[in-house]
């Protein structure tokens, strides 16, 4: 079962990381060179999707996240000289993440702000979620 609950954790870290890195890195620059009324209902339709992405990732990662941590205290690795701290870093990083992606996926004017400077936001979440997929790498060697 851990594999497993391992397999899923990653792969919604795959799926919303690389959502991320393909809607900032491809997408964004590629729709700017379409006229304004077809780039936002390009834009609306991925939306759309992309939220469900989202959910499914934030959820499976949400989920994977707590049974690992509950098989780490058992396991006695909190105990693990090293692994705590970064354990709290990653899980703090892991919020703010999920913090920024609601932000931009939330449907209607709410946090129009935050909305306007799309490409900003996604680089920064594109960078933090790769810190976070570092530092789950860093905490399962320290698990082994």
């Amino acid at each position: 079962m851990s594999v497993v609950m391992q397999w899923l954790h990653v792969l919604g870290a795959v799926l919303a990381v690389g959502g991320v890195a393909f809607a900032r890195l491809v997408l964004i620059p590629s729709a700017e060179g379409l006229d304004e009324e077809a780039r936002e209902a390009l834009m609306e339709g991925i939306h759309k999707r992309f939220r469900q992405v989202v959910a499914l990732s934030i959820g499976l990662l949400l989920i994977t996240g707590l049974y690992n941590v509950g098989i780490a205290a058992v396991a006695g690795s909190f105990s693990v000289s090293g692994y705590l701290y970064p354990m709290i870093f990653k899980l703090v990083l892991a919020l703010v993440v999920f913090k920024i992606a609601f932000m931009l996926i939330v449907p209607g004017p709410a946090f129009s702000g935050v909305k306007a400077k799309r490409k900003t936001w996604l680089m920064v979440n594109l960078v933090l979620g790769a810190v976070v997929i570092l530092l789950g790498a860093y905490l399962r060697r320290m698990s082994l």
